[in-house]
């Protein structure tokens, strides 16, 4: 998966049993890209809770502060790769992230060609997503983050790209 999407999603018909507050201001977003802020759906409790968070994971364990290229670095997660680089978060911070679709760039010669995708029957396409919070110790402020789990690519979409959002 690419490094945009499109976020016009109404917070209110998406499914969860909380709704932070903070998440009911997210703008929506025609270009959304790593760094932005989105809404995510978290498990709280027994149940579910709407919070924001910022594209592009920022581990609780990193040593660095956080600046602008940090969102660019774990925009999306390998699934193959779970297990090994993220073993913690799959168990305690797994999460869904509301997209309306997302874009990719198939590279035709010398040129590349945009497409749109989005799910079929909804105007919400549910991707499979790992967050964190991070404390930054040099400006106190903390950060929740997330990525995208991305999966190999299906049969008709590989003529597009190798990668896919693993959807929920």
């Amino acid at each position: 998966m690419c490094g945009r999407g499109r976020v016009l999603i109404d917070y209110q018909t998406l499914k969860c049993d909380q709704i932070e507050e903070s998440s009911t201001t997210v703008p929506s977003v025609e270009n959304f890209a790593p760094g932005g802020t989105s809404n995510i759906i978290i498990k709280s409790g027994t149940g579910s809770k709407l919070v924001t968070a910022k594209w592009g994971l920022i581990p609780s364990y990193f040593k660095e502060g956080i600046t602008s290229s940090n969102f660019f670095r774990r925009f999306n997660a390998r699934s193959e790769n779970l297990t090994k680089n993220y073993q913690k978060l799959l168990v305690n911070n797994r999460c869904v992230i509301p997209f309306s679709g997302f874009f990719e760039w198939k590279k035709e010669g010398k040129h590349k060609q945009a497409y749109y995708v989005k799910a079929k029957d909804s105007d919400v396409l549910y991707m499979a997503g790992i967050y964190d919070v991070f404390d930054d110790k040099s400006t106190s402020e903390r950060l929740r983050t997330y990525s995208v789990i991305t999966t190999d690519s299906f049969s008709k979409f590989k003529q597009i790209h190798d990668r896919v959002p693993d959807f929920e």
